[in-house]
């Protein structure tokens, strides 16, 4: 039986502690010129780097269900019962990619000739701001998680507590992600990201029309960070689910040259050279990255080829730029939703879409930007970011002309008739910041204060739909004929924002802040043809045109409180806002559409309080958050057997969103004995590191879909969780490092099951995956090879699904074979084989 996993659940990361605010180790001073020394707590440290450590937080177990208790109850009583060593000190420098290295950092030392300008984030900076959030925020070294196949954000992701991150159906980068129940029912495509602020570099890619996938290039990252939910504010954020930042190397931390291949099952094959150097007052990094799969499923080939590079220019000692730039191709096929009786049998074939030959064509997007800081004095300085990006998008289903048998591989499908549209998309957005930061002292108390504006304006949207089936000569859809054009331009998420982080005592820190948020959306039909059948627009409709200017005061507070170096508690109170995406409400790419949804935007209040944790050989964190939303944006496949028609953005009833989110990573044994922190460098050591996450989304109030009761075949009756995610994953690996430098790990992945449809009818089963990897790193550091078995019993399971309404019913109840039919899962990969070789010197 065929089957399939997650990709990348095995990858390590490096996990950051607390750090803080400006990378000074508690104790020490920094001399600003003209300033008093000021203090600055709490310390830095870097702990164990096999993988990420959330500043999570306890939870009660009353807010999941019972089976999880016993597996949240494991991991908190091993965190609280942390050992008190203090973890040991080491060079003050970046860790050298070892699983399970602590480093302290505890001095800081720069030149002018080695010294990265003020627009140049390092890694310490960058793990420094994850871990002064008064809230859940993780740092991960890519580094680490090249130690294996790094294919889509999936592999970068898949140890990160709070976030679900699923690999597409065939092999482009449109995964599904979600983070704390954000856009856990608006991708049913997955062809755009939404509830999460996405930006390179700290720049948005994500604008009014949401953010297309194809420039998410995995190689040529140095690090990431992710801020879970309203832990985003500072960065201009104001999604449900938060902001992910993917950092690019620059010529400080790149070398002259480097050189990747990997290959494996299914066709893969991916291939990077890049370099990267300091020249005088100039530095440089480029990367050019090509790769190509056949798939595990038939019709799932991808190909891409991109470029990701920028440079930076140290104006003088107070003033710099830098300018990036990112252009990529792709070209995907879809091969579809298969059902759960599919499931079972062979999880390769996908016989609608092989039937309606789907491609999606991304023929060059390309994201351009810039980033200046100006020390205007020795505690203020004014930062200026600009971007323009451009995403064609070309989506070109066509019929296989003769292929309608009425098998299980080909079902019967009239495709001489078939009413099949290709649409060709246009996204130009602009996007602005300009943020100016002062630290100061207020009421005699340190304070740190922010005065920020962000803008992302759509000036060029819109959408030509045609039809796209050649077999049709005459008539409305005559094949090329144009069928709906509509535009989105004018549309606009802008923010002006005030911050504040003040220091109460040395051990307490208040964060306050205010956001005055506007959200516009404009969309006009230029043209529609009269003649396709009449459609029954919803109660409700705004006609051809719309324009939705709506204003917000977004306000949030936080505590983050220092019991001492490495251990931590935090709360805090956010409001989120977000818009539907431009074109979500002209139903996108649906040419039978001639009018507006009437889609409110989502409003939702966030609490969360945590606590992370460093002691010796232990490094870890509890999260709790609970957000109430309103008028959530939920997304529905309109019809699951025909995936032309795609999907539709409604407002669903009052629901709500709580979790637990645990890290518990533990160096089992070292060189310096059994739990105890490894010494610095490449060293023998044995960690071991785990990952929680356990959710509840549901409804505040009656779900509006329940269905009627149907036993005999035993159904849920409430019908009272959202559908989308998993309630439960469960993640660890157990890795061998020895000094010479080779590794070995071993891992699994658990996914609960979960619901496919707003009905709760439809349950996707569990599943649990082994993954094996192999690997050397030379201690030069001049090359490195990896060897990943994925799903090594060749589980058969859906990556994700749906969702959808309702399943088949049959006389007005569920049937349980009619159910097995419907087809609304994507199919994950079956058992595989990856090798990677990196050389660099």
């Amino acid at each position: 039986m065929a089957t399939r996993p997650l990709p990348g659940r095995q990858n390590p990361y490096r996990i950051c502690g607390v750090i803080s605010t400006f990378g000074f180790p508690s104790g020490h001073l920094l001399k600003l010129p003209g300033k008093p020394a000021r203090p600055f707590a709490p310390a830095v440290l870097l702990g164990p780097t096999n993988t990420h450590q959330p500043n999570s937080i306890m939870t009660p177990s009353s807010l999941l269900h019972s089976r999880y208790h016993r597996a949240t109850l494991v991991l908190l009583t091993a965190l609280l019962a942390l050992p008190a060593v203090q973890a040991q000190t080491a060079p003050a420098n970046r860790a050298s990619g070892a699983s399970g290295e602590t480093v302290v950092l505890d001095k800081l030392e720069i030149t002018e000739k080695t010294a990265a300008p003020l627009s140049t984030l390092s890694s310490t900076a960058a793990a420094a701001q994850i871990a002064s959030v008064a809230g859940g925020a993780y740092f991960i070294d890519q580094s680490l998680v090249g130690r294996g196949r790094v294919s889509t954000s999936a592999d970068v992701l898949a140890f990160t507590p709070g976030v679900f991150a699923a690999p597409p159906a065939g092999n482009g980068d449109g995964i599904k992600i979600s983070a704390r129940g954000s856009g856990i029912a608006r991708s049913a495509g997955n062809f755009f990201r939404n509830g999460l602020l996405f930006t390179f570099d700290g720049l948005p890619v994500t604008g009014p029309g949401g953010t297309p996938y194809e420039l998410f290039e995995t190689y040529g990252l140095r690090d990431t960070q992710v801020w879970l939910g309203g832990n985003a504010f500072d960065n201009g954020s104001l999604a449900l689910g938060g902001h992910i930042n993917y950092i690019t190397k620059t010529g400080y931390d790149a070398k002259p040259f480097e050189a990747r291949i990997d290959v494996g099952s299914f066709g893969y094959r991916k291939y990077q050279a890049s370099t990267g150097q300091v020249v005088g007052k100039f530095d440089y990094y480029a990367s050019i990255t090509s790769a190509q799969a056949d798939g595990y499923q038939n019709w799932a080939r991808g190909s891409s080829e991109g470029f990701a590079g920028n440079l930076g220019y140290r104006v003088s000692d107070t003033t710099s730029t830098r300018f990036y730039l990112r252009y990529r191709t792709t070209e995907n096929q879809n091969p579809g939703n298969i059902s759960l009786k599919e499931l079972d049998r062979d999880t390769s074939n996908s016989p609608i879409n092989r039937l309606q030959k789907s491609n999606r064509i991304q023929p060059g997007s390309t994201w351009l930007g810039n980033t200046t800081v100006f020390q205007i004095t020795p505690d203020s300085k004014l930062e200026l970011g600009f971007v323009h990006h451009n995403a064609p998008i070309d989506i070109q289903p066509n019929p296989s002309p003769g292929n309608a048998a009425g098998t299980h591989d080909n079902p019967t499908i009239n495709t001489a008739g078939a009413g099949l549209d290709r649409s060709l998309w246009n996204f130009r957005d602009v996007s602005t910041e300009a943020k100016y930061t002062r630290q100061d002292t207020l009421f005699g108390l340190d304070s740190d204060s922010t005065v920020a504006l962000n803008i992302s304006y759509e000036y060029d949207g819109d959408v030509n739909i045609y039809a796209n089936n050649p077999n049709i000569t005459t008539g409305v859809r005559k094949f090329q004929n144009l069928l709906k054009t509509a535009n989105y331009d004018g549309s606009s998420d802008s923010s002006l924002r005030f911050g504040n982080k003040l220091s109460l005592t040395e051990k307490l820190r208040f964060d306050t802040g205010l956001s005055v948020v506007n959200i516009r959306r404009q969309g006009e039909y230029t043209y529609y043809n009269p003649l396709l059948p009449a459609v029954v627009k919803p109660a409700g409709n705004t006609g051809s045109t719309i324009d939705q200017d709506d204003y917000y005061l977004a306000p949030r507070v936080g505590l983050l409180y220092t019991f001492s170096p490495g251990n931590t508690a935090f709360a805090n109170v956010t409001r989120s806002l977000e818009a539907p995406n431009s074109w979500q409400l002209s139903g996108g790419s649906n040419a039978a559409w001639n009018y507006h949804l009437p889609i409110d935007n989502q409003d939702a209040i966030a609490y969360e309080i945590g606590t992370r944790l460093t002691r010796g050989a232990f490094n870890g964190g509890i999260t709790l958050f609970h957000s109430d939303v309103k008028n959530e944006l939920l997304t529905v496949l309109i019809d699951p057997a025909n995936p032309g028609l795609g999907s539709t953005t409604f407002n669903g009833p009052d629901t709500y969103k709580q979790g637990v989110e645990l890290s518990l990573n533990t160096t089992l044994w070292s060189e310096n004995g059994f739990l105890s922190a490894a010494p610095s460098g490449q060293t023998t050591k044995v960690t071991f590191a785990q990952s929680l996450t356990a959710n509840r989304f549901g409804y505040k109030n009656e779900n509006v879909f329940a269905i009627a009761p149907t036993d005999p075949n035993g159904f849920k009756k409430s019908a009272d969780e959202l559908p989308g995610v998993p309630d439960l994953n469960y993640q660890a690996r157990l890795t061998l490092d020895h000094r010479s430098g080779f590794y070995v790990n071993g891992s699994l992945f658990h996914a609960s099951s979960y619901y496919a449809d707003f009905s709760n009818v439809l349950e996707v089963p569990d599943y649990t995956l082994f993954d094996v990897g192999f690997g050397y790193k030379a201690p030069s550091g001049y090359w490195e090879a990896f060897i990943d078995l994925r799903n090594v019993t060749d589980e058969a399971y859906a990556s994700s699904a749906g969702p959808i309404y309702t399943p088949t019913l049959v006389g007005g109840l569920v049937n349980a074979n009619a159910t097995r039919e419907t087809r609304t899962i994507q199919a994950g990969d079956g058992r595989a084989i990856y090798g990677g070789l990196t050389v660099r010197f």
